[in-house]
């Protein structure tokens, strides 16, 4: 945070004011030269500058109910950084955009590594998109990838998740204010907390106190979009927010890979017909990603050396395929009272995942 106090409060004024968005703010500030300015404009400057009549009108009679102390202090009680289109740490790549956020509030470390691999999908997924999604994402962490997601429910919170579990570091971009009362969803506070501890990032376009309402998330998928160096969609239906990020990812000249799914599922719809258009490259291993971003291809085994006699045995008739809980036990001839604990050991200890409903596969 580079910028004084002083001048930062009429930064942060600005962002909360929603209809004057990154293009208008870069027009009056050609004009005004600096937001203080541009906060305290008459309307017949507005009115030069290039501000709609209409828009003038609003923003004259709503700055009188906005106190730019109050709204920078809601944002530095909250410990959130704040980073502005003119500081030399702001994200090199949002520059690269039609329209930059000209301000942008964080948690944890703004300078990630790349290369960096956005990953996104349905809030709703099924059990084949979790279990795909847990896998490549811990196999790109492995390669040193940085995942980048919303921190939604369903796929982007699996990322996220399976990020830190892999010792890797990810960076998630709200729709909301990024203090605790307004981060969307409320769900995943915690997680929040475990992203930024494990040397991660989130980060948002909106001040503190702004809520995760439904025509944010459209505008910071770009955002998602330009922080990576390609995207990964992994479940998404033929229309949903996923579909929005990959035009921003087209329109700025990304990678784009989708993961094929069931021709029968309505979660894979959207996949299917982003490779079937030539939109995405088809993936179906990590491989195809790290091979495309000229990295080392690295696997690791976790370790089987502190199994019980029963747990090994038990791993045997696991697989990549989901197996329900009953055809486990058919199989393995472990008696039925014993196969719940060994399965909850072996899911803490990351070797198999539960998929929901009792299915359970073998983590790679």
């Amino acid at each position: 945070m580079s910028i004084p106090l002083d001048s930062l409060k009429y930064w942060v004024s600005l962002s909360v004011y929603p209809k004057i968005g990154p293009i208008r703010f870069k027009k009056l500030l050609i004009f005004f030269k600096n937001p203080k300015n541009i906060w305290q404009a008459e309307g017949i400057d507005l009115l030069k500058a290039g501000l709609e009549e209409r828009i003038i009108l609003d923003f004259i009679e709503t700055r009188k109910k906005i106190n730019p102390e109050e709204e920078l202090e809601k944002n530095l009680k909250e410990d959130i950084k704040i980073v502005t289109i003119e500081d030399k740490s702001y994200p090199k790549k949002l520059h690269e955009i039609d329209s930059p956020p000209f301000v942008l509030y964080y948690k944890g470390n703004l300078k990630y590594q790349d290369p960096s691999l956005a990953i996104i999908g349905t809030r709703k997924m099924s059990p084949y998109g979790k279990q795909v999604a847990s896998e490549l994402t811990r196999k790109i962490c492995r390669a040193g990838i940085t995942t980048i997601s919303g921190m939604a429910l369903g796929i982007d919170s699996i990322v996220h998740k399976e990020t830190l579990l892999s010792a890797g570091k990810t960076v998630a971009v709200l729709g909301s204010g990024l203090d605790e009362n307004n981060i969307y969803p409320k769900i995943n506070i915690n997680l929040s907390k475990e992203i930024i501890n494990a040397g991660g990032l989130i980060i948002s376009e909106y001040s503190a106190g702004s809520p995760g309402l439904s025509y944010n998330f459209p505008q910071r998928n770009r955002i998602i979009s330009s922080l990576s160096s390609g995207l990964l969609i992994i479940e998404s239906p033929l229309k949903g927010g996923s579909l929005i990020t990959v035009k921003y990812a087209q329109k700025q000249n990304k990678k784009i890979f989708a993961v094929p799914g069931p021709i029968t599922s309505i979660n894979s719809s959207g996949t299917n017909d982003l490779i079937k258009k030539n939109i995405a490259q088809i993936t179906t291993s990590y491989k195809d990603i790290v091979r495309s971003f000229g990295l080392k291809q690295e696997r690791q085994k976790q370790p089987t050396n502190n199994l019980s006699h029963e747990e090994k045995e038990l791993l045997k008739f696991l697989t990549k395929t989901p197996m329900h809980i009953d055809e486990i036990i058919k199989k393995s001839k472990i008696e039925s009272n014993k196969i719940s604990p060994l399965l909850l050991v072996l899911e803490l200890k990351n070797l198999i995942e539960n998929l929901g409903n009792m299915n359970y596969v073998l983590r790679g």
